[in-house]
């Protein structure tokens, strides 16, 4: 996802299927350290493969 992208309001059908730490960060209109904290102790299902994690946009 580019930033050229991201148009508001966003639309879910807009979304990808799973979204990255900057992409959330985009998304809710946090810094890219938050993004990542979500990540780290989510208030949503995260799926791990390895070290990349990734949400269903849901």
């Amino acid at each position: 996802m580019k930033d050229t992208d991201i148009k508001y309001p966003i639309n879910k059908e807009d979304l990808p299927m799973v979204l990255t730490a900057d992409e959330i960060s985009k998304v809710l209109g946090l810094g890219r350290r938050v993004g990542y904290e979500l990540l780290k102790e989510p208030p949503f299902t995260v799926r791990r493969i390895g070290e990349i994690s990734r949400i269903k946009a849901s």
